[in-house]
């Protein structure tokens, strides 16, 4: 297998070409992430699945380098939204964590964390 990285907001993507998408604190914009979770589902392999983790809105007002908004964060209602009808969702959590002092984060962390499998078109 190799392992490639991608950057979705500026490429369109081919059709049914990976095996498992990695999409780690894709925190921002909501519309430019409900495009980036539609072009997931084009580019997975049918029966291939997503993994996905981001900071949820408990996390306001923790640590540093966070979202300052709700809405660019991921909530199970909205996650479930934009995923739900592209996947089958095997595993939902709400994980409470902290993480290990960096230049970037540190402290109290709150995450949702999601596993999916590729529904046959």
């Amino acid at each position: 297998m190799t392992m490639v990285t991608v950057d979705f907001r500026d490429r369109e993507t081919p059709a049914s070409v990976y095996d498992l998408i990695v999409l780690a604190f894709l925190d921002g914009d909501p519309a430019v992430r409900a495009d980036i979770h539609s072009k997931v589902d084009r580019t997975l392999k049918p029966g291939e699945f997503p993994l996905l983790e981001g900071f949820a809105p408990d996390y306001l007002g923790y640590g540093k380098g966070v979202p300052k908004a709700e809405e660019m964060m991921f909530t199970e209602r909205v996650t479930a939204k934009e995923f739900l009808s592209l996947l089958n969702i095997e595993h939902f959590e709400k994980l409470h964590s902290e993480l290990p002092s960096s230049e970037r984060q540190s402290g109290f962390v709150v995450v949702l964390r999601l596993r999916g499998r590729r529904t046959p078109p």
